[in-house]
């Protein structure tokens, strides 16, 4: 009884231990036939099909940028170096000082202006004091000559209406009156021979003595006809000679005089005008050296540069892709060379290359959206809000490197994580396909111009053809073949196998 008892007893833990083996084994097949299935259908060997909004454009990549930017160069016209500048990437308050420059050789220029200055003034001084003796000298002498053409024209005057009269109506008395002695003289012999004549005397005391008168009234009536052939020749000598020669010689005095006069006021004329040139010389150099010190000390507080609203530094020009040179202390400096920009962070854009390529396939406003590639998972939506008319080389200098479009996206609300510089991926939305079956591009296999995927069909893989529609870089429209939840290999199953 006792044997038996135990044979069952014993039967009983052998069919519990068998039943708990069996249970364990199938319930270990079925988890393994579980797992098995789970991978099989893991996103990066398989894609289940499910309707959907299938996004189409285009990805390029680009960087954020600030519409507005502050450039800060060095503007005074000199040369000079870098002393000091602030590092790059710091943050500045309005009105901090960014950068310093060398300005001992602008302080000794200031200083040879200001002697410049000094010195023009004082022969400015002198030359304005030199302009008044010369006026003053100049009346004198203008004052000179023109008494002596008063002088000149008085005394042809004087002469033409009075000494002229006077010597001709003397010299005309003269002739008359030699004349008059002359007949006297001559009446006088006559009588005297007729006297003679009438005395019946032959005393030769009386004889000699009458010969001796008549001899002497004779000898006086000669010299009576010789000066009065002197006077009228002293007459005719006075009106072909003498009047006319006097009257030349005052005209020629008169003439002289007032050519004298003419060229005293010419040379004085000239004298003042010389002088005001010189004077006009000077306060035209006066006035430029003026002007220039006024810039150059103007330029004193322009060698130090000073941030005109809160931002970040950055070095050079951003803009500018090359030839901004290295930012470095001790370096020359020339003007309008922009070494610090402070971008306005409140409104920010996103600047990119349009493929040529691409160009007839966007249109502008079109729905763009932004992903920041240090940000992942941030999505910020734009439009598209330029595109450049003309194309250009992406190498400016290489005229067979691809033609490119420069484009902008204007962000519809700002994001306080974008900064500028930020490398962006960019998704220009040309087309929404919506409640639409797609497949990743990866799953289509193309033979003969066909397309086809592998479909799961059971755990088999199947070869499935299908007609597809439009595609964007990821994914590709599916018209027909394939059905709301299938599940597409995204490899090549047979090759798989064998491997």
């Amino acid at each position: 009884m006792r044997l038996k008892k135990k044979f069952y007893i014993f039967t009983f833990l052998l069919a519990f231990l068998l039943i708990g083996c069996g249970g364990y084994y199938f319930y270990n097949q079925n988890n393994n036939q579980q797992q098995k299935t789970s991978q099989d259908i893991s996103p990066d060997k398989y894609f289940k099909l499910k309707r959907g909004n299938l996004i189409i454009g285009i990805r390029q990549a680009g960087f954020i940028n600030s519409k507005k930017k502050h450039k800060l160069a060095f503007e005074p016209h000199i040369s000079t170096k870098l002393l000091w500048i602030i590092d790059e990437n710091s943050k500045v308050k309005s009105g901090d000082i960014l950068a310093k420059f060398e300005a001992e050789s602008l302080n000794e220029t200031i200083d040879d202006l200001k002697i410049n200055i000094d010195n023009l003034e004082k022969e400015l001084a002198i030359a304005l004091e030199e302009k008044k003796i010369l006026v003053s000298t100049n009346k004198s002498s203008i004052k000179e000559a023109m008494d002596k053409v008063t002088e000149a024209s008085d005394s042809f005057r004087k002469y033409r209406k009075f000494e002229r009269k006077k010597q001709r109506d003397s010299l005309t008395l003269a002739v008359s009156t030699a004349e008059s002695n002359y007949e006297d003289a001559q009446e006088n012999y006559e009588d005297k021979v007729q006297e003679i004549e009438e005395e019946s005397s032959t005393d030769a005391d009386t004889l000699e003595e009458n010969e001796d008168e008549l001899e002497e009234l004779l000898q006086k009536r000669d010299d009576a006809k010789n000066t009065w052939k002197n006077s009228q020749l002293d007459l005719k000598v006075f009106k072909r000679y003498t009047h006319p020669n006097k009257m030349t010689t005052l005209q020629n005095s008169l003439d002289q005089a007032k050519l004298q006069l003419n060229k005293v006021k010419i040379q004085t004329a000239s004298q003042v005008l010389q002088k005001r040139k010189s004077i006009n010389n000077l306060q035209i150099r006066l006035r430029k050296y003026k002007e220039k010190l006024k810039k150059y000390l103007g330029y004193i507080e322009k060698m130090q540069l000073y941030s005109p609203v809160d931002g970040v530094v950055i070095y050079g020009d951003p803009d500018r892709r090359w030839g901004n040179p290295e930012i470095k202390l001790g370096m020359d400096i020339r003007r309008k060379q922009v070494l610090l920009t402070i971008p306005d962070m409140s409104e920010l854009i996103v600047e990119f290359d349009l493929p040529e390529q691409y160009r007839s396939k966007v249109r502008l406003n079109d729905k763009v959206v932004v992903s920041p590639e240090s940000l992942p998972g941030v999505r910020v939506n734009g439009r598209l809000s330029k595109i450049s008319q003309l194309p250009v080389n992406q190498i400016h200098w290489d005229r067979n490197s691809p033609k490119i479009y420069k484009s902008q996206v204007a962000l519809n609300r700002q994001n306080k994580r974008l900064v500028s510089g930020m490398s962006v991926q960019l998704e220009v939305i040309t087309e929404i396909l919506r409640n639409t079956l797609f497949i990743p591009i990866e799953s289509v296999r193309e033979e003969g111009g066909k397309f086809f995927v592998y479909k799961r069909s059971g755990f088999k893989a199947i070869r499935q053809s299908i007609t597809i529609g439009k595609a964007n870089d990821n994914f590709v429209q599916v018209l027909s073949g394939l059905q709301e939840g299938d599940i597409v290999y995204l490899y090549k199953p047979f090759q798989k196998k064998s491997e």
